[in-house]
């Protein structure tokens, strides 16, 4: 039976789920249900997510260094389920970053480097963020970078040359842009960048962008990430499944490709 038919007859996909973005914990005047380890399971279970790779809002806000290490306790009471991206600052002192970079990343601990510009108030080609890219490269893993437009400090086109600049290191467009203008672009510039991979997550993006995104930059780039807890994963895994395309290529977008990614050796079926 096809993933179209299972989930029309209430059944989840049969193959276990990756979620490449989601968050944890409180952010400052926004309340958000279920935000920590505890409710985050549960949502997940609900939507049959297996693994999530999240970075605490304190970290991608005002304080990199404790919001890793709220990570960093998070992997180690659920570490087959929560997977944690170290958060890089641009403001800090480069040994603070390189220090965080050689605890998480150097050490294999962390799966991946979140950078949100637009919390930070620094554009992705800030001479501060250069460190997190190097690693990335070093290390091969990826960085996800909060991507929206308009946006002033990530906008598609400056990521892509934060990107060009570090062409090992792989790129993750967050939201691929977010709507109809930036989901464009972004699909023009994977296109000349190979480093550069989309997801899924956001709820403003345009009819059918699953499809354009696999049609525009290729199936095996495309990731599913839902903001959990920000948004409820179910939309978004309903538009994957219910989407245009064959079941191997919504496979790969749900689990295939953020194991390859990620390496994360999963051998679920």
């Amino acid at each position: 039976m096809s993933i179209f038919s299972e989930l029309r007859e209430g059944r989840l996909p049969s193959f276990p789920i990756i979620d490449c973005h989601g968050h944890a914990g409180p952010f400052h005047g926004l309340p958000i249900p279920s935000a920590w380890a505890d409710g985050m399971l549960r949502t997940m279970d609900a939507a049959g997510i297996e693994r999530l790779v999240f970075a605490p809002d304190l970290a991608i806000g005002p304080d990199p260094e404790e919001g890793n290490r709220i990570a960093g306790r998070m992997n180690r009471d659920h570490p087959s389920r929560l997977l944690p991206y170290c958060t890089v600052g641009p403001h800090q002192p480069e040994s603070v970053s390189r220090g965080m970079l050689e605890e998480y990343v150097a050490s294999g601990w962390f799966v991946g480097i979140k950078l949100h510009p637009s919390l930070h108030r620094a554009p992705v080609t800030d001479p501060g963020y250069d460190i997190a890219f190097q690693y990335a490269e070093e290390y091969q893993i990826p960085v996800l970078v909060h991507t929206w437009e308009p946006c002033g400090f990530s906008p598609p086109d400056l990521v892509a040359q934060a990107a060009a600049r570090h062409p090992g290191a792989p790129v993750i467009l967050a939201h691929s842009a977010g709507a109809h203008a930036g989901m464009a672009r972004v699909i023009q510039l994977a296109q000349r960048h190979a480093n550069l991979w989309v997801e899924t997550s956001g709820s403003s993006q345009p009819w059918r962008a699953l499809e354009r995104l696999c049609e525009g930059v290729g199936v095996d780039r495309v990731l599913f990430g839902s903001d959990l807890p920000f948004l409820d994963p179910r939309p978004k895994l309903g538009a994957v499944c219910l989407a245009d395309l064959s079941d191997d290529a919504k496979r790969a977008i749900l689990h295939d490709n953020a194991e390859r990614l990620f390496r994360l050796g999963d051998t679920a079926a």
